[in-house]
């Protein structure tokens, strides 16, 4: 007994043909396996060297052994043959991971949870066939993460609320005993944040809508940012932030655009005096209107009125 989990066990065996040792080898690891599930209250798993003929060899046998039961990371079977698989990544691989992972993230922010698992999965699937490190995955799994992290962390949300908190995330990542129990953390993460972002997408929808009703009705009062944020219940900075990234205007410059309209309409259909208009948009500085008018048009209320209006004298 090597320590109180693991057992290193040594066959002799009479015959030369490594196909029937090899045979002869896997029914007693049959039979052991046999005994741990009828009798015994826990699970083995077991690994096969390749059979050696010179005793000096055994170091080599138990290394072997070795590497064939961290197959288990990969496998939910229990006995696990020694054989010389390639565990080296090329430098294509990398970049080969980093491409699943940004797919992953671009479906995820598109709201589209279900393909971004089933991205994850056949990123998991080819690093399984690959032979990829359990260090690898692992980091693979915990980059997917901390993504996912950020992303929570762009929309304001400081933590992931998977597992009480990141820490304990990463904990479980790093303490998984196979490819299966990370894909299954990972799932978790990639659901639970891309529930959170399609509630929070819909709920800045509502807001965007509401504000733009809000300011369509009183665009014609003294209305500013803070009086709209405080009627629709939210932070002025963060209702700015969301009017740039969804509208890619601030909220400010949507409530000029939209007093610029209507006077607009008012001088190119009535004979209404310039110094009459800023007071029917909500602005009590007609110099400011004046200001803002040229702003976005290019010319002074007066110059377009000339331009535009239906009521020149004869």
């Amino acid at each position: 007994a090597l320590s109180s989990s693991l057992l290193c066990t040594i066959l002799s065996l009479n015959n030369d043909n490594h196909s029937v040792c090899m045979e002869q080898i896997l029914a007693r690891c049959e039979e052991i396996m046999d005994i741990a599930n009828n009798f015994m209250s826990f699970n083995i798993s077991i690994g096969v060297s390749n059979v050696h003929k010179n005793i000096l060899e055994l170091p080599v046998g138990y290394a072997e052994a070795e590497k064939a039961l961290s197959n288990k990371f990969y496998s939910e079977s229990s006995i696990f043959v020694y054989s010389k698989y390639s565990t080296f990544q090329s430098s294509n691989e990398e970049a080969f991971t980093g491409r699943f992972i940004d797919k992953i993230m671009q479906e995820i922010h598109s709201g589209n949870s279900d393909e971004a698992i089933s991205t994850m999965k056949k990123l998991f699937e080819k690093q399984k066939e690959s032979r990829q490190s359990i260090d690898h995955i692992k980091t693979t799994s915990i980059q997917i993460c901390l993504i996912c992290s950020k992303l929570l962390a762009d929309h304001s949300y400081n933590a992931l609320n998977i597992s009480k908190d990141a820490s304990s995330l990463y904990k479980q990542i790093l303490e998984s005993t196979s490819i299966n129990n990370l894909s299954e953390i990972v799932e978790l993460v990639i659901k639970s944040v891309s529930l959170y972002l399609n509630s929070l997408k819909k709920q800045n929808n509502y807001i965007i809508n509401k504000a733009m009703t809000y300011i369509q009705e009183h665009y014609h009062e003294n209305i500013t940012l803070s009086s709209t944020a405080d009627f629709l219940h939210v932070n002025s900075s963060y209702l700015s932030r969301l009017f740039s990234k969804e509208i890619g205007e601030t909220l400010t410059e949507v409530i000029n655009k939209l007093r610029v309209e209507q006077a607009k309409s008012l001088l190119k259909s009535s004979d209404i005096k310039v110094s009459e208009i800023a007071p029917k948009l909500g602005i009590s500085d007609c110099s400011y209107f004046c200001q803002l008018f040229k702003k976005y048009t290019g010319m002074s209320p007066s110059q377009y009125k000339n331009i535009n209006s239906k009521y020149i004298s004869v």
